[in-house]
């Protein structure tokens, strides 16, 4: 079986690190980048095309919420938390 590849989107340095170890800490899950802006987050997708992206709702360049767009256009298969 695959493991789920998963992109973390968190401007909080302490939360992104925090997320990042949980989903590191699960042998069924690759994290596949962990970015602090909006803009790097639709960048990661683009390039990675994760399962799961979990993307929070205010951060810099743009927000959640235009990451968001921005990943499921060129990414439509990935699944995206807002948080």
């Amino acid at each position: 079986m695959e493991r789920i590849k998963v992109m973390i989107a968190e401007d909080e340095s302490a939360v992104r690190e925090a997320l990042a170890d949980l989903v590191d800490s699960d042998p069924d899950m690759e994290l596949v980048g962990a970015v602090k802006d909006a803009a790097e987050a639709i960048e990661v997708a683009l390039r990675e095309h994760p399962d799961v992206a979990l993307v929070d709702v205010k951060m810099p360049a743009g927000g959640g919420a235009h990451a968001t767009r921005e990943i499921r256009k060129g990414s439509p298969q990935t699944q995206v938390v807002l948080m």
